[in-house]
């Protein structure tokens, strides 16, 4: 048995996976093609070796996102199957056909199959656009803090949409708690966000 550390899985870095120290444990048995898999492709939620295609840059630009970060989150066997499942966020553009190519090449060499059961591909809304400055005018308006606009690797409904971007609600020292334990706002930043949104609501409609 492992144990781990919980993170955010798109900032696997920041935890400790329990699967892939499990994994590591088993390495110093035998070579077994899920483990294997797991060590030398999805190693330190950047894919590694037989997916490094689709690792993205180090430094893919100023706003657009990336890189590609892959978390190895679920697994279940009985006494005929392991299954694995993955959840990967994919740097700016990379598309369905380059993770089906990548894991093509991966399940030939460790014998499994693969199913991609969604995918939407990174968004990138550019800074200029006039509901950008809206939403950067309300913050500025509410907090007086000049902010600014981040490139995150989480994902969002944002991508199903044309033209949508996430917004909020982490304000500047606000610890990152998103779906991880003990999620929580204070109630003073709740009606900080609530105001922002309140003009940023308005200021759109205005546009």
């Amino acid at each position: 048995s492992a144990r781990g550390r919980a993170a955010h899985s798109s900032t696997p870095e920041l935890g400790e996976n329990a699967l892939s120290r499990l994994c590591a444990a088993l390495s110093g048995i035998g070579s077994w093609g899920p483990a294997d898999f797991i060590l030398r492709a999805l190693d330190g939620g950047r894919p590694a070796e037989d997916l490094a295609v689709l690792a993205g840059g180090k430094n893919p630009g100023v706003d657009l996102p990336g890189p590609t970060v892959v978390s190895p989150d679920m697994a279940a066997s009985d006494e005929k199957t392991f299954t694995l499942g993955i959840n990967l966020r994919t740097a700016w553009g990379l598309g369905r056909g380059d993770l089906e190519s990548a894991f093509s090449a991966a399940a030939r060499s460790y014998g499994f199959t693969f199913r991609l059961e969604s995918f939407l591909p990174a968004v990138y809304v550019p800074a200029d656009r006039p509901h950008m400055k809206s939403l950067l005018r309300a913050y500025r308006t509410v907090t007086g803090d000049p902010g600014g606009f981040i490139r995150v690797p989480g994902s969002s409904y944002a991508k199903a949409l044309p033209n949508h971007v996430a917004f909020g609600p982490i304000l500047p020292g606000m610890p990152d708690l998103c779906h991880q334990a003990d999620e929580r706002m204070t109630l003073k930043e709740i009606r900080t966000c609530t105001e922002i949104y309140a003009e940023a609501i308005g200021s759109l409609l205005l546009e």
